[in-house]
């Protein structure tokens, strides 16, 4: 019974290690505005967020995820996570 709850406890915190937020701000290339309302989302589940009125986010993803940027009148992006921080333009 122990080993089953060591094993469990080990699991899980391997399990949530790897997945970390992502934090970044998404700004308009031209005028160097930031961009609220920005739609993020994980390509390979259920998650996602907006950003807010200073375009920033926060989402849930590890380094093998895939985020899709999209905005309406802008053409989306697609970004391979790679790292903690991101900042889309």
């Amino acid at each position: 019974m122990k080993n089953l709850l060591f094993l469990l406890v080990i699991l899980f915190g391997i399990s949530s290690s790897l997945i970390a937020q992502v934090t970044g701000t998404v700004i308009d290339g031209e005028t160097k505005q930031p961009l609220p309302g920005v739609s993020v989302v994980v390509d390979e589940g259920p998650r996602g967020t907006t950003t807010d009125f200073d375009g920033k986010f926060t989402i849930e993803a590890t380094n093998r995820d895939v985020l899709t940027f999209s905005y309406v009148g802008f053409k989306a992006q697609t970004i391979n996570v790679q790292g903690p921080t991101m900042n889309v333009t």
